[in-house]
């Protein structure tokens, strides 16, 4: 199934899903009523099929944890009773523009790729039991109408749902990350928290969550000017990124104080990834329109679960850490076992070695 699968899972897919459904058990209503009474028994055993597809779906649409699967199946049969429907009719009743709507509904709520794959078939096989049964004089004059329709609504349909898959995801891309640093932001922490402990939780295993905070950040901006504060920020952000590994997370969570996951991390090797961080910040300066500027930083570090397991408990532990680096002298490393002025500053490779990794 697609990343991002027709409508974004969520309550407002489950609305519009809940419309479509209520709809198409209206039109299945009034469709066996018709057929009955015409007693076209074949169409009205497909109607029931569907409704009662239709209904159980209903029934179950703001539990399911399987959505998607609901939707293939209602598009398939949607197809399938369509297909059907043209075969017995032979497509005297001018059913044949049904074949319009299986693009919508196939990208509506599949997305782009099971929706294309979907359309393809479903509007070949439409054309196809189209062009074998209609032997009437207007037969390719009919064929052409009915493939450039169907073309069309594929056209836009895939168009429509392209340009809606990039917005949601440009969306999802600035509600999580600081458009200055190019880091996660605050608002995204806790959703990686709790898969970080979800994740450790069944390994059994524990990570770090350090904060960090430039010294003297306000000096800077103010005599330099926010220009250069910006250019502080956007390289503290490039050297802590360099620490990281696949799985850790970076966050910018305040005007110069950031926040970094470290997973499936030991003490010992969070205070030494926390130390080559303040070793790398401090040395070079960083290099700014105004020339080169010194700039250190002080970094708390919490574990999980030892330090507690909620977010706000472990976080605060981790702030309150940082603070102690400030007041025992700035760019300093604090943890449980209190500051330390100077540390090693592990190899890459060191560090793969100690979590089982290699170093981004």
């Amino acid at each position: 199934m697609d990343k991002v699968r027709g409508l974004n899972d969520g309550i407002h897919q489950r609305h519009v899903i809940q419309g479509l459904l209520v709809i198409t058990i209206l039109i299945d209503v009034v469709a066996i009523f018709f057929h009955a009474d015409r007693q076209l028994w074949q169409m009205v055993i497909i109607n029931l099929v569907m409704l009662g597809y239709c209904l159980a779906f209903l029934a179950c649409l703001r539990q399911t944890a399987h959505l998607h699967r609901w939707a293939l199946g209602y598009v398939l049969l949607f197809v399938t009773v369509t297909l059907d429907a043209f075969y017995l009719t032979r497509f005297q009743t001018g059913g044949g523009v049904w074949i319009i709507l299986f693009p919508l509904t196939s990208y509506l709520l599949l997305g782009k790729r099971t929706g294309a794959l979907v359309t393809a078939l479903s509007v070949t096989a439409g054309l196809g039991l189209f062009l074998w049964i209609d032997n009437s004089d207007y037969h390719y004059g009919s064929l052409a109408n009915l493939t450039g329709s169907a073309a069309v609504s594929w056209a836009l349909s895939h168009l429509y749902e392209t340009r809606r898959v990039r917005t949601i995801d440009q969306l999802q891309h600035d509600a999580w990350h600081d458009p200055l640093t190019g880091l996660y932001n605050r608002r995204h922490l806790a959703q990686a928290f709790d898969r970080a402990c979800d994740i450790h939780d069944a390994s059994g295993s524990g990570f770090a969550l350090l904060v960090m905070d430039i010294d003297h950040f306000k000096r800077i901006n103010d005599r330099h000017g926010h220009d250069v504060g910006d250019q502080v920020l956007v390289t503290t952000a490039s050297r802590i990124q360099e620490h990281l590994f696949d799985n850790d997370r970076a966050f910018r969570i305040g005007g110069e104080e950031f926040c970094l996951l470290l997973f499936d991390t030991h003490a010992l090797n969070a205070r030494q990834i926390a130390e080559a961080i303040r070793a790398h910040q401090a040395s070079p300066c960083i290099m700014t329109g105004k020339g080169p500027l010194e700039s250190t930083l002080s970094i708390g570090i919490a574990m999980w679960p030892d330090d507690g397991r909620a977010l706000d408990d472990i976080l605060r532990t981790a702030d309150m850490r940082m603070y102690d680096a400030k007041q025992a002298g700035r760019n300093r490393v604090v943890d449980a076992s209190g500051p330390a002025l100077t540390s090693t500053y592990p190899s890459p490779v060191a560090r793969g070695a100690s979590r089982g990794g290699a170093a981004t």
